[in-house]
């Protein structure tokens, strides 16, 4: 059966066909615009299951009687974080340069360069940890993505910047979503008088303020396999808050 329209079409009807049309030809605009597909969320955006973990080690010469402490404790928390897809850098430092060992290799790798690294022999009697170098170096090495990202520094306390630097450090790090975790391991205390931290006092600061942790280790063996729970356990939580 055929209608056959009475006569032109009024402008009411006019306007509401464009009413009615209008929507869907916006919808149907805005589906294909490239501004509203980079504006949508995307899931390779989401934190990534696997990590990036820099270590940093200290290899100084005041070390030598507590690094077995030291690698313990790094490799000990790094085998709690043994999956395939982890990434680890591993930089030694002390008086001379820091040197970057491994980068981006197996927790079960990173372990076994750990294995073969010695603190620097005794030298001069005054020298200074190249502590800032390290960390500068550390930070370079985490790529600007969505994966959780930790910093480990296990280190005397000796510190060779200011304020500062220090500020500096700090903002490159919540830049790059870095999390910072600080073992202090010494054969000396690490506190004065009144029980003020004065051996890695900024470095206690900096796992404060990148939503990290510091623990002090000192040169108690019996400190290490709790501080190595601890600190694995922070690590592993980062992206479970």
């Amino acid at each position: 059966m055929s209608i056959r329209r009475s006569g032109p079409i009024s402008s009411k009807a006019r306007f509401a066909r464009l009413v009615i049309c209008a929507p869907l030809i916006l919808l149907t605009v805005c589906a294909d615009s490239p501004l509203l597909a980079n504006n949508a969320p995307q899931e390779n955006q989401q934190p990534s299951s696997s990590r990036q973990v820099v270590v940093l080690l200290d290899v100084n010469p005041n070390q030598q009687k507590v690094f077995s402490l030291e690698s313990d404790l790094a490799m000990g928390v790094l085998d709690h974080l043994n999956e395939p897809d982890d990434a680890v850098s591993l930089i030694t430092f002390g008086s001379e340069a820091p040197v970057l060992g491994i980068v981006d290799a197996k927790p079960s790798d990173a372990i076994d360069a750990i294995k073969k690294v010695s603190p620097e022999q005794p030298g001069e009697r005054y020298f200074s940890v190249h502590l800032y170098k390290a960390i500068d170096l550390a930070l370079n090495q985490f790529a600007d993505d969505a994966r959780p990202k930790s910093l480990l520094i296990i280190a005397e306390g000796r510190e060779d910047f200011g304020g500062k630097a220090f500020k500096q450090i700090v903002s490159r790090a919540r830049q790059l979503r870095v999390n910072c975790y600080v073992a202090l391991v010494a054969r000396h205390s690490l506190r004065g008088s009144k029980s003020i931290l004065i051996y890695g006092f900024y470095l206690s600061e900096l796992a404060r303020k990148t939503h990290g942790r510091c623990i002090e280790v000192g040169d108690r063996p019996k400190k290490v396999p709790r501080s190595i729970d601890r600190l694995s356990e922070s690590i592993l939580g980062q992206y479970r808050r």
